[in-house]
């Protein structure tokens, strides 16, 4: 249960011990006071009000569309590689929804520190990775994210940036994944992609309808991510997720 005193205190803690030299001014994270901002206008603090109810309210049915062996072997673990997590790492991961690949990470990393702007899905996250000492779970708003600068060697966030809603906050989510990243750091981004075949089946923007419904989305071209990640990494690379067309790694 959400609202559970337990699971609260559970929560709290998993953020408590992340390590100090991550934390922006070196306090530890506290879910009383959740490290949420939306940056922009009316707009962007509406739809990710919006978000935030729906993520809450469908953490089980997300795992249900998710959750599964076919997309854990085309996506998630191709995701996990293209990281490269070791054992010296600390890593950052960037809306971790319920855990699918934050309990990948925690076996490989020397630590994770998982963020999400939905407390609900962090309790999910907890409860997959139950028993791994090195994973720390933050509430956070991914355009204003209370870590240190440099603070990790290595950054993910998977399907996250077409969930945000403005330029202005596509703007400071990449402002921000770069100022936590250590120098010659490496980030690995996935997005959906608005190829030819995701043209002719669905819209370029909207929000989503049906199961897992009432969520902002926008499909990024080619040129828009570059433009987006030319902005704050001097270099990078794009390229397609191996056997999913819609996403762009």
């Amino acid at each position: 249960e959400l609202r559970s005193t337990a699971d609260l205190a559970l929560l709290e803690a998993a953020g408590s011990q992340a390590p100090e030299a991550v934390r922006r001014d070196g306090l530890p994270f506290n879910l009383s006071a959740p490290h949420r901002r939306a940056v922009g206008a009316d707009e962007a603090a509406t739809r990710m009000r919006e978000e935030l109810v729906a993520r809450d309210a469908q953490v089980n049915l997300y795992d249900r569309l998710l959750d599964s062996p076919l997309l854990e072997a085309v996506e998630v673990m191709p995701t996990v590689d293209a990281l490269q997590p070791g054992p010296r790492d600390r890593i950052l991961e960037i809306g971790c929804g319920t855990g699918r690949i934050t309990r990948h990470l925690a076996t490989r990393a020397a630590w994770v520190v998982a963020c999400d702007l939905s407390r609900a899905s962090l309790i999910a996250c907890r409860g997959k990775a139950r028993g791994t000492a090195r994973l720390s779970l933050v509430q956070a708003d991914a355009t204003h994210l209370p870590f240190r600068d440099g603070a990790f060697e290595k950054s993910l966030s998977a399907e996250v940036l077409e969930h945000v809603p403005t330029p202005a906050t596509r703007e400071a989510f990449i402002s921000e994944a770069a100022r936590t990243l250590a120098p010659d750091g490496r980030l690995v981004l996935t997005a959906y992609h608005d190829s030819l075949l995701m043209r002719l089946v669905g819209k370029r923007e909207g929000t989503h309808e049906g199961p897992g419904g009432g969520i902002y989305y926008r499909r990024f071209t080619v040129r828009e991510m570059r433009t987006l990640l030319a902005a704050r990494f001097p270099e990078f690379a794009l390229h397609g997720l191996r056997n999913l067309p819609g996403r762009t790694v």
